[in-house]
């Protein structure tokens, strides 16, 4: 291996589990550079939300009405695994769970079976932390200091060391079994043909949808303004309307369309639609210092019959910050489901996003389809 090349790319980012994810799956599974069509389908995709899976996102209590079970985690993890198979049949992918703590905890184990369920019937290598390190992966691993808080979920430095004891192991053992001949000669690549393993009306809520338009951060934020042609997806059809909204890194690698006030900030994406008209955000939400914003469309913030909010507040307790998905059926009719009355096909639609309450903002993604 004198003579290989090895890049890691860590698209990784704090508080997001599967579902947040899928909408951003297209830009999450480039490696290049954003503006070169070569070069972006990684050889190797190593996937681990275990633990936003278990603790965050969707997957404790009722979040906007929703309770979901480990059920939902099993369905979004096969829409995910499919997707990836389908669009990137040439990409490796590893599934991880370093979720190290509690196993005798049912939901918590629920949730880490649903992944390696999955796993198995697809073909895709799976590696378990709290399999491998039965016996050391228990609570009194955790640093002491972290059970003070209310979000220690997150494990002290010496399960930080089992788990990369764990990982070292795991890949020189691959390494070891390699064969002498060409890799490429004896690749079987994984089929993602055949039947569905989980139930279809659970996996149909989480169903990718093949954008019309689409405004990743991750993807635009640094891109040559060469490209900014004047189209649906580019930074020029993205316009400050009033106050203050950026797209920067808020912290390193985490890129949005980023305001902290005053009030009344807005910024405009310009949309098409096909013929089942859907709106889908992934916004940051947090416990403190974050305001909410109201999505409008055809530049009426003060209909009462065209509008819709996006939290950035929490509705429950707890003390994290995580990237929440919101979606919208804007073909519907407000005052049944939030929705605008977007007729199929539409073009040419500019979606309005406006702080209305004190706090940040940020948003990641904004895709219609």
């Amino acid at each position: 291996m004198d003579e290989a090349q090895l890049r890691f790319v860590n698209h990784a980012s704090g508080g997001q589990g599967t579902v947040a994810s899928l909408p951003q799956l297209e830009s999450l599974l480039k490696v290049g550079d954003p503006s070169s069509s070569s070069n972006t389908t990684p050889d190797l995709v190593i996937i681990d939300f275990s633990i936003n899976d278990v603790t965050m996102g969707l997957y404790m209590g009722k979040r906007s009405g929703i309770t979901s079970l480990p059920e939902d985690v099993e369905a979004a993890t096969e829409v995910m695994l499919r997707e990836i198979l389908t669009s990137s049949p040439a990409s490796a992918i590893l599934m991880v769970d370093q979720e190290c703590r509690g196993l005798n905890t049912k939901q918590r184990f629920d949730t880490i079976e649903a992944h390696r369920r999955v796993s198995y019937a697809y073909g895709v290598p799976y590696l378990s932390y709290g399999d491998m390190l039965r016996g050391e992966c228990a609570n009194e691993s955790f640093s002491a200091e972290n059970a003070k808080y209310v979000n220690h979920v997150h494990p002290g430095h010496r399960t930080h060391q089992f788990t990369a004891d764990a990982l070292a192991a795991f890949w020189w053992r691959g390494l070891s079994l390699l064969p002498s001949a060409s890799l490429g000669e004896r690749l079987n690549v994984t089929s993602p043909d055949g039947p569905y393993v989980t139930n279809e009306s659970r996996r149909s809520k989480f169903a990718v949808c093949r954008a019309v338009c689409r405004y990743d951060a991750r993807e635009l934020y640094g891109q040559p303004s060469s490209l900014n042609e004047s189209a649906c997806g580019t930074l020029s059809n993205v316009t400050v309307v009033q106050g203050n909204f950026s797209l920067y890194e808020d912290r390193p690698g985490k890129p949005g369309w980023i305001t902290t006030g005053p009030v009344g900030s807005a910024i405009e994406f310009g949309l098409n639609f096909g013929g089942s008209p859907r709106l889908t955000l992934v916004v940051d939400q947090s416990y403190e210092g974050f305001g909410d914003a109201e999505v409008t469309f055809d530049g009426h913030p003060h209909s009462s019959k065209n509008r819709a909010w996006a939290r950035g507040t929490r509705s429950d307790s707890l003390r994290v910050t995580t990237a929440e998905v919101i979606s919208f059926n804007v073909q519907q009719i407000s005052g049944i489901t939030p929705g605008f009355g977007m007729w199929p096909l539409s073009r040419n639609q500019r979606m309005r996003l406006t702080l209305r309450t004190p706090g940040k903002f940020k948003l990641r993604h904004v895709s219609s389809c």
